[in-house]
C-alpha cells in the first residue's frame, strides 16, 4: 500500500511540474540568454550554424541547437517550441532520481528524492531555452542506468548526449569514470559497456573542440564569468537554494556523507561522491585553463544534492520513511499549483514582450526620428526582438570590446553584439561609426554598471546628457 501510495504521488508531482513548466514557457517572454538560442537555431536550415558558433555566436555546442531547431520546425509557438527540450529534460530529472534513489531503498526515498529536485532554484531551467534542463534529464537517467547492469546499453546513448549538450558536460561524464574506476577497485571486473560509453562521449567532444578553443580565444581574459575561488559557496548556494551561512556548513557534510557511503563500498554513492565535487572540478578547470565558469556549468551536482539526504538519512520504519516522503512532495505540489495559478493571469509571453517598461519608454520617446541607443546590451536584445518594425528601426546598440573592457571591465558582450550583428538583421554598430551618422540621439541605460559603459565613453567626447520628464531616456548631444 505504501509503495502505490509513494508511485501515485509521485505521478502527481510529475503533472504538476509538466503543467508548470509548460505554461511558464508560453507566459515568459525570452530573455538575453534564450534570443541566442532562438537566432542560432534559425541559421540551421540556411546552413550558418556552425560557422555561426565558430565565430562565438553562442557558447553551446551545436547538437544542442540542432535539437532546438528541429522542435521549432514542427511547432508553431516558438516560445514553447525552443523550451520543448527543457521541459522534457525536466521532468526526465525528476523520474531520474526517483528512479536512482527508487533502486537503492524503494519508493519512498525515489519521491522524497524528486520532491527535494523540484523545490530547487533549478527548476526554473525546466522552462527555458537554454541546454541546463536537457542535460539534467540526460544526467539523471545515466546515474540510473549506470546503476542497473541490464540497462548499461542506455548509456551508450545517454552519456555522449550529455557531453553534447555543453562544453563542460564532459566533466559530469567525466563523474561517472570515476565512479567506474572505484567500482573496478571495489569488484575487479571490467564492465565493458560502460567503458564503451565513456569512449563514445569523447567523439562530440573532439568534434566541437575547433569551436571551444575559437570561442575562448575570441572571449579572451575578460569574460564576464571569471572565475573565483572564493565563489564555491556561492556556486553550490545559488544551485541548492542555500544561503552562504548555510553552504558554509552544507558543503563540507555533504561530501562527508558521500566519502562516507563510498568509503563503505556503497555502488551509489561511487557515483554521487564525485557528482557532488563537480562545482569544485569544474572551478578547477576554468582557473588551470584561463576560462570561464558559473554556477549553473556544474548544474548536475544538483542531482547528486537531492539523492544524498534520502539515501544517508536513517529512518525508524518504512511509515515515518512514507509519511516525511508523502508530507514533503504535498508540500512541494501546493507550491508548484500556487504558481500555476498566477501564471493564469500573465499574458501570453508574445504579448508580454511588447509590453516591457523599457519598450514603452522606447515607445513614448519624444520625438519620431531620433534613434534610440540602449547603453546595457541585456537589455536591448530582448527589446529590439519584441519591437513592431517601425520602433525597431529606431533601436540601436553600440559595441566596441576596447572601450567595453578598458570602462566596464568585461568586452564579452560587446564581442558577442558584435558576432550578433553578422547573422541578425538588428542595429548594432561601432560607437564612432553611429555617432558620424547621428550627432543627437536618445540613450536609455540600465542594468549591472559593467554592463553601461557607453555614457562614460560619450563623456569623454564631451557629450551632455539631458533627462526627459517621465522617462528613463536621456538626450545625448556634443
Amino acid at each position: 500500500m505504501f509503495s502505490r501510495a509513494c508511485r501515485v504521488l509521485f505521478v502527481l508531482l510529475l503533472a504538476a511540474n509538466a503543467a508548470l513548466a509548460t505554461l511558464a514557457s508560453l507566459k515568459k517572454p525570452f530573455w538575453f540568454d534564450e534570443l541566442f538560442t532562438v537566432y542560432a537555431g534559425r541559421l540551421l536550415n540556411s546552413g550558418r550554424l556552425w560557422q555561426a558558433l565558430y565565430d562565438g555566436l553562442d557558447a553551446m555546442p551545436p547538437a544542442f541547437h540542432g535539437i532546438n531547431a528541429l522542435c521549432a520546425a514542427v511547432m508553431g509557438d516558438p516560445h514553447l517550441a525552443y523550451r520543448l527540450p527543457a521541459i522534457a529534460g525536466w521532468l526526465l530529472a525528476l523520474s531520474g532520481v526517483y528512479s536512482f534513489a527508487r533502486q537503492v531503498r524503494g519508493p519512498a526515498a525515489g519521491l522524497a528524492s524528486a520532491a527535494i529536485l523540484a523545490i530547487m532554484p533549478v527548476s526554473s531551467y525546466g522552462s527555458e531555452a537554454r541546454p541546463y534542463g536537457l542535460l539534467l534529464g540526460v544526467t539523471a537517467w545515466a546515474m540510473a542506468c549506470w546503476l542497473r547492469e541490464n540497462r548499461h546499453r542506455w548509456l551508450l546513448l545517454l552519456l555522449p548526449l550529455a557531453a553534447s549538450l555543453h562544453y563542460l558536460a564532459p566533466l559530469a561524464v567525466a563523474c561517472f569514470a570515476l565512479a567506474e574506476a572505484a567500482h573496478y577497485g571495489v569488484h575487479r571486473r571490467v564492465r565493458r559497456t560502460v567503458w564503451l560509453a565513456l569512449a563514445l562521449s569523447l567523439i562530440p567532444v573532439v568534434l566541437t573542440l575547433p569551436i571551444l578553443l575559437h570561442a575562448r580565444a575570441e572571449s579572451g581574459a575578460q569574460h564576464w564569468a571569471r572565475p573565483d575561488i572564493r565563489g564555491i559557496p556561492y556556486y553550490y548556494g545559488n544551485l541548492l537554494g542555500l544561503p552562504l551561512y548555510a553552504s558554509l556548513a552544507a558543503i563540507p557534510t555533504g561530501l562527508a556523507l558521500a566519502a562516507y557511503g563510498a568509503n563503505r563500498k556503497r555502488a551509489e554513492f561511487l557515483l554521487l561522491l564525485p557528482m557532488l565535487m563537480l562545482p569544485l572540478m569544474g572551478l578547477g578547470l576554468a582557473l588551470l585553463s584561463g576560462g570561464a565558469f558559473a554556477d549553473r556549468y556544474a548544474i548536475p551536482v544538483v542531482l547528486a544534492a537531492a539523492l544524498l539526504v534520502p539515501l544517508s538519512v536513517p529512518l525508524n520504519s518504512s511509515r515515518v520513511e512514507v509519511l516525511s516522503a508523502a508530507g514533503l512532495s504535498l508540500a512541494v505540489m501546493w507550491f508548484t499549483v500556487t504558481g500555476i495559478a498566477r501564471l493564469f493571469h500573465v499574458p501570453p509571453a508574445a504579448v508580454a514582450g511588447r509590453q516591457s517598461p523599457l519598450l514603452a519608454a522606447a515607445r513614448n520617446a519624444p520625438g519620431e526620428t531620433l534613434p534610440i541607443v540602449f547603453a546595457n546590451s541585456l537589455d536591448f536584445f530582448p527589446t529590439a526582438h519584441y519591437a513592431e518594425p517601425a520602433l525597431a528601426s529606431r533601436l540601436f546598440c553600440l559595441a566596441d570590446k576596447d572601450a567595453a573592457g578598458r570602462l566596464g571591465g568585461t568586452s564579452d558582450n560587446a564581442r558577442l553584439m558584435l558576432t550578433l550583428h553578422r547573422y541578425a538583421s538588428l542595429n548594432i554598430a561601432s560607437p564612432e561609426q553611429f555617432i558620424a551618422a547621428h550627432p543627437r540621439f536618445y540613450v536609455l541605460s540600465s542594468g549591472l554598471p559593467r554592463m553601461n559603459w557607453l555614457p562614460a565613453w560619450l563623456a569623454e567626447r564631451g557629450y551632455r546628457f539631458q533627462r526627459q520628464p517621465d522617462s528613463p531616456l536621456r538626450l545625448a548631444e556634443p
